[in-house]
């Protein structure tokens, strides 16, 4: 996750049927994890990380846009983890 862009913080995603949930590798600086209500989240999309403070370059994140800001993961599938909250958010709509 791009944390104040300090450091890319790598680390897993995982996908439920209401939340969104990211930890991050143990050998970041910045460690932790973000928990995202579905609900919450109004956008999504892929791009690439920040490398340097300046340039992005790597092409391996995915990000989640909400009310409070955007959150950007650095993980590796980002097109399928797009392709995932796609069709959850889908779900959920329908289960409405």
């Amino acid at each position: 996750m791009q944390r104040e862009v300090l450091e890319n913080v790598g680390g897993k995603l995982y996908l439920t049927t209401s939340r969104l949930i990211f930890e991050s590798h143990a050998l970041n600086v910045q460690t932790g994890s973000t928990v995202l209500s579905l609900d919450q989240i109004t956008a999504w999309g892929t791009g690439r990380a920040l490398v340097l403070n300046l340039f992005r370059l790597t092409p391996n994140m995915f990000y989640v846009d909400t009310d409070q800001g955007r959150y950007e993961f650095v993980v590796y599938g980002r097109r399928k983890w797009k392709q995932a909250l796609d069709a959850q958010k889908v779900a959920t709509a329908q289960s409405k």
